[in-house]
């Protein structure tokens, strides 16, 4: 039985750069914040456990030796490149995370894999994340991307067929990147646990611009049937995935009509399967500048949509619900795993010359803790405390020189070492945070398991879940997919997309060996009339199934190493409509496609197909068996 265990969490930026994007990089005055060498206060004295390291991939290859005056305060690092310093701290406390330009915009995808493979091969061997509050190690693929624009003397166009996409299954397809990049660290590594997060806005836009040193990104959104239905942008992020990052700092919309910001949203219709099930963590982000259709943009081009700050807190508390938190608080679901905030946050109190700037623009003064911003920062606390969320506040460290710089940060400092944060005596923020911390409705010992449902998606390409089966090509040609170990296909749609699970019949939970069905040669009785059915063995129960085009071509069927029961069987149609029983579990895994689903107790022993006239050998029925 699992035992429950909060995550109370800061950012701690740097190696994922911090370069404007102009003149010298190595010079504080060109990076959105200066660098200081001196001794700083890991947090724990205001109740941080974990500490979340952003990293980009070039880290992995720079050979470049760090300059001295970089680690004054500790001597010991110099000499070293930026990844040894890494080693330095990861080896010392922490995890693993990365996150920011598009994964395959400045460097083709495999290469972003091979960066995170190479990490996690690299501290495989170090147990322990972050503050050592659980003897877990954390993967992180955050969607902070930046969209291609090709400048010219007068505009910068945005590259809509160059941007993100959840499901076109394209090089764009932050959903395809995500979910192979995750099962290959789990290859490498299967007790790593996987955080996902995606951040976009969605929208139908005829003309874009965007303004000097400003780069956003746009996305295209598929329906059920993969179809382009709409298209969309995000607003700016901090840092590129690059060593040395690109500041954002403003962004601009013009002549556009629909648009959201859906963020985990599209997870809801189309949810991750991973190699090891319970490995996933779904991530999200929220500021108060930002909304549920709001790209936290100002200026001209700036829409009218609400910020979060802007919503009653009714409205908060369903956004969130709606765009994040539904994955954790919903049950019975293929999409329900933890959810984690990885940013929040907003900025200090000012006193005398302190100025705030959020983006690092002057015309935008943060809050004093008596405006909609700071109502915002109180009223998302007591949420993130009422469903206990775990969280990672953005960011745990800022630099102050003479009483300017960035306030949003919980520990303040200057290049002398001077502190000025939120224990100082001068931050409205302190009792709002310490609330947080020291949340009463924290859940604590043993967790009761649930049952598992999970996508296996046809769509475009094989999709085996199974570490036993990776290897196995059991349909050469064919697309295949497979349920991950453990589990067993519950449910099948006319889209050959299919339900996993591991609720009920016992003696489908491990199998002890497999084998691919063709023929008809283990049908027992008509139980499809006129229609081809591929029937399991006695025995055995379908935890696969291998598609050419849209016809069924094999089933793969997994020998129980426990009996299956009395041996009772019915025959479940679906080419006419659902057929899913009342109140099915496992959310609606096919969107827009009519879906057979078995109950609890069952599990699938075949099934049926035909390809006569105007039928293409979609799956018709099934057979369910206990």
């Amino acid at each position: 039985m699992a035992t429950a265990s909060s995550s109370k969490g800061g950012n701690w930026h740097g190696a994922s750069g911090t370069w404007e994007g102009s003149g010298d990089p190595n010079d504080d005055s060109t990076n959105h914040a200066g660098e200081a060498s001196h001794y700083m206060a890991l947090g724990l004295q205001i109740g941080v456990n974990s500490i979340r390291l952003p990293f980009a991939s070039e880290i992995t290859t720079d050979t470049q030796i760090i300059k001295d005056e970089w680690v004054a305060a500790n001597p010991q690092l110099r000499g070293k490149t930026p990844l040894q310093v890494y080693d330095e701290v990861y080896r010392w406390c922490c995890g693993v995370n990365d996150g920011n330009e598009r994964w395959n915009m400045s460097q083709d995808e495999e290469v972003w894999v091979q960066a995170w493979l190479f990490m996690v091969n690299r501290y495989k061997e170090t147990s322990g994340w972050l503050a050592q509050i659980c003897t877990t190690k954390f993967a992180g693929l955050f969607l902070t991307v930046r969209a291609k624009c090709i400048a010219s003397s007068l505009l910068i166009l945005n590259m809509p067929f160059a941007d993100p996409n959840w499901g076109l299954w394209d090089s764009h397809d932050w959903f395809r990147a995500a979910d192979n990049a995750a099962n290959r660290i789990l290859q490498a590594n299967r007790d790593i646990m996987i955080i996902i997060e995606a951040s976009f806005i969605l929208l139908t836009p005829t003309r874009t611009r965007c303004r000097a040193g400003t780069m956003y990104h746009k996305y295209f959104i598929a329906d059920a049937s993969l179809k382009r239905v709409s298209t969309g942008m995000d607003f700016p992020s901090m840092a590129s995935g690059r060593s040395y990052g690109l500041m954002m700092k403003q962004l601009v919309l013009t002549n556009f009509s629909s648009h959201g910001r859906p963020t985990l949203t599209p997870a809801g219709a189309l949810s991750h399967t991973l190699l090891s099930s319970d490995k996933l963590v779904y991530s999200a982000h929220f500021y108060s500048y930002t909304g549920p259709n709001h790209s936290g943009a100002t200026g001209t081009g700036e829409t009218s949509d609400p910020r979060y700050r802007d919503l009653s807190l009714a409205d908060l508390i369903s956004a969130y619900r709606n765009e994040a938190t539904f994955v954790a608080l919903d049950t019975n679901a293929h999409y329900v795993h933890p959810v984690w905030i990885s940013e929040f946050g907003i900025g200090r109190i000012g006193t005398g010359n302190f100025k705030i700037l959020l983006h690092n623009d002057e015309s935008e003064q943060s809050p004093g803790g008596n405006d909609a911003d700071s109502n915002w920062f109180r009223n998302t606390v007591n949420h993130w405390r009422d469903i206990d969320v775990d969280f990672a506040y953005w960011p745990l460290v800022g630099y102050l020189e003479n009483g300017n710089g960035n306030g949003w940060a919980l520990q303040n400092w200057n290049k002398a070492g001077v502190r000025d944060g939120l224990t100082d005596g001068n931050d409205w923020r302190k009792d709002v945070w310490t609330s947080l911390i020291n949340n009463t409705n924290e859940k604590t010992g043993p967790v009761d398991k649930v049952p598992v449902w999970r996508i296996l998606n046809l769509d475009h390409a094989d999709d085996v879940k199974s570490y036993g089966l990776l290897g196995n090509d059991w349909d050469n040609g064919a697309r295949k997919a497979a349920c991950p170990d453990g589990t067993r296909l519950i449910g099948v749609s006319r889209s050959s997309r299919g339900l996993c699970t591991d609720a009920g019949a016992p003696g489908t939970r491990i199998w002890s060996s497999t084998e691919t069905v063709w023929t008809e040669k283990y049908v027992d009785g008509d139980w499809a009339g006129g229609f081809t059915k591929y029937t399991c063995p006695a025995g055995s129960y379908m935890i696969g199934l291998a598609v050419r085009g849209a016809k069924v071509s094999t089933v793969l069927c997994g020998l129980s190493s426990q009996p299956l029961g009395a041996g009772s069987k019915r025959t479940l149609w679906f080419d006419q409509g659902d057929n899913r029983g009342d109140n099915p579990l496992g959310g609606d895994w096919s969107s827009g496609n009519n879906k057979g689903q078995c109950q609890q107790d069952e599990h699938i022993g075949g099934i049926a197909f035909s390809t006569s006239v105007f039928r293409q050998g979609n799956p018709a029925a099934i057979l369910c068996r206990k």
